[in-house]
């Protein structure tokens, strides 16, 4: 256990400028995930009347948008829009660790990790865990209540990704990636920094 955790420890010291970038950065993953939603409005002919990205109170935050009586429009892909994104940002972080091969060096791997995988999956995440939750939320305007498939297929999905999570920072790190057991333990703190940021 102690050879697992200073494993750990020696991989996660270089990701230090992304956890003191995470504060500021919060207002960048907002912008990004509100203009998701407002492209979705604007694409089919909507108007946004509301943008906001500073948090408040309520929300992280907020798109308002309207179309005019009687023009068709699909609220569930304003809803969902932000994060069929962050898939896209996740596949292309896959792809992109099939053609690093390892080669790249550590600050580039650890950037294309945490902002192209990992973060974005933390938005997925908490969004989602919430709705299960009982907070009212995109996924609530896209899916309705939550059921006891939505929490299933969550913990699916949750398992898929981390299991797809290994291989991608094999590519993306090469020799200095974790490895299994390391590899599951962060997994594992991860997911428990999202769970506790919900708290926030």
């Amino acid at each position: 256990m102690k050879t697992t955790l200073r494993e750990l420890w020696a991989f996660l010291k270089p990701h230090w400028p992304h956890l003191i970038a995470a504060v500021p950065m919060v207002v960048g993953v907002t912008l990004l995930h509100e203009s998701a939603h407002a492209l979705a409005v604007v694409v089919q002919g909507g108007e946004v009347i509301e943008f906001r990205v500073l948090p408040s109170a309520t929300h992280w935050g907020r798109v308002r948008y309207t179309f005019d009586a009687g023009q068709p429009f699909s609220r569930f892909a304003v809803s969902v829009a932000p994060y069929v994104m962050w898939l896209g940002c996740m596949l292309a972080t896959a792809a992109l660790s099939a053609m690093a091969r390892g080669r790249w060096p550590m600050w580039l791997g650890a950037t294309a990790m945490v902002w192209g995988y990992v973060v974005p999956w933390g938005d997925i995440f908490n969004h989602w865990a919430s709705w299960l939750m009982g907070d009212v939320n995109d996924f609530t305007r896209a899916f309705g209540e939550p059921g006891p498939v939505g929490g299933l297929l969550f913990a699916v999905v949750v398992g898929a990704v981390v299991a797809a999570g290994y291989p991608v920072q094999r590519g993306l790190y090469g020799p200095r990636a974790l490895r299994p057991v390391a590899y599951a333990l962060a997994a594992v703190l991860i997911t428990l920094l999202l769970c506790a940021s919900m708290l926030v």
